[in-house]
């Protein structure tokens, strides 16, 4: 049976995951960047446009390094939503930023 989601809910879907399963993230946000491949896609197209995650960090509360949690959130958002973002022509990537705890816009 297939099940027809759109973007915004689907995005929703996976930000509540995040939230919900990494209490040192304050919030996630999502962005689009255009990445160009050196050999192409099947459609030999150069460049594709990526759906960035990005992971808002609380600052002063990880016990482990940004880029390590942040390979532990990709590898568990991998298994649960199939983004197949280690692939080289995945659509979709994942960054992240230190949030201050002040609400103050970070620099």
């Amino acid at each position: 049976m297939k099940v027809l989601i759109t973007e915004s809910k689907y995005n929703k879907l996976i930000e509540d995951y995040i939230l919900d399963g990494y209490p040192v993230v304050k919030n996630v946000t999502f962005t689009t960047k255009d990445v160009y491949l050196a050999s192409g896609d099947e459609n030999g197209r150069k460049i594709v446009t990526r759906d960035i995650i990005v992971l808002g960090f609380i600052s002063g509360q990880m016990t482990h390094s940004p880029s390590w949690t942040v390979k532990e959130i990709r590898n568990d958002i991998n298994r649960m939503f199939g983004l197949g973002i280690e692939q080289p022509r995945s659509n979709w990537g994942i960054d992240y930023k230190i949030s201050s705890l002040t609400g103050k816009k970070d620099t």
